[in-house]
C-alpha cells in the first residue's frame, strides 16, 4: 500500500534488550526525525517505531506493544484523543499526549480517554524526556502551563 501524499510511514526498527519502547504518533516528519534523533542518545529509551499515519500507528502499537506511545494531539486526518482513546482500550496502551495547545480543555479530554500524561510541544527536550519517564514510572505528568490552569488558586 502507497502511502498517501504527505504521509509518512516508518518501518520499526528492532529494540535493544533492556530500553523502554517508544512509538512515536505525530504527523510532522520534522518532528519526527529530532524526537527519533534525541531518544537515540538515551540509555534507557529506544524508538520502537514512528509514523504520521493513524492506520499504522494502530498496526505498529498492535505488533510492538511499546512501553509507551507518544502521541500528538492533532494528526492530518484524524484526532488523536480519539486515537488514544482508541488505543488504550484496544491495546492497554500508555499513551503521553503532545501538543500545541495549553489549554486546560484538550488535557482534561486526554486525561479522561486514558492518557497518563500531556506535554506541550514547546517545552525543552529535557521536560519531554522527564515527561516520558514519569508516564513509564507510572506517574501522571502534565506540562506546567495546563497544570496550572486545572489547579484552583491559593
Amino acid at each position: 500500500m502507497i502511502p498517501s501524499a504527505g504521509t509518512f510511514v516508518h518501518t520499526p526498527r528492532p529494540v535493544k534488550a533492556g530500553k523502554s519502547q517508544i512509538v512515536l504518533v505525530d504527523d510532522h516528519a520534522f518532528f519526527r526525525s529530532v524526537f527519533t534523533r534525541l531518544i537515540a542518545r538515551s540509555e534507557d529509551l529506544e524508538m520502537a517505531g514512528e509514523t504520521g499515519d493513524p492506520e499504522e500507528a494502530r498496526r505498529l502499537v498492535e505488533t510492538l506493544r511499546p512501553d509507551l506511545v507518544v502521541m500528538d494531539i492533532m494528526l492530518s486526518g484524524a484526532d488523536g484523543i480519539d486515537l488514544t482513546r482508541e488505543l488504550v482500550t484496544r491495546y492497554d496502551a500508555r499513551v503521553l499526549v503532545l501538543s500545541i495547545h495549553d489549554e486546560d480543555s484538550f488535557a482534561v479530554r486526554a486525561m479522561n480517554v486514558g492518557a497518563k500524561g500531556y506535554v506541550m510541544k514547546s517545552e525543552p527536550f529535557r521536560i519531554l524526556l522527564k515527561a516520558i519517564r514519569d508516564v513509564l514510572a507510572g506517574r501522571l505528568h502534565l506540562s506546567a502551563a495546563v497544570k496550572a490552569k486545572l489547579t484552583p488558586p491559593a
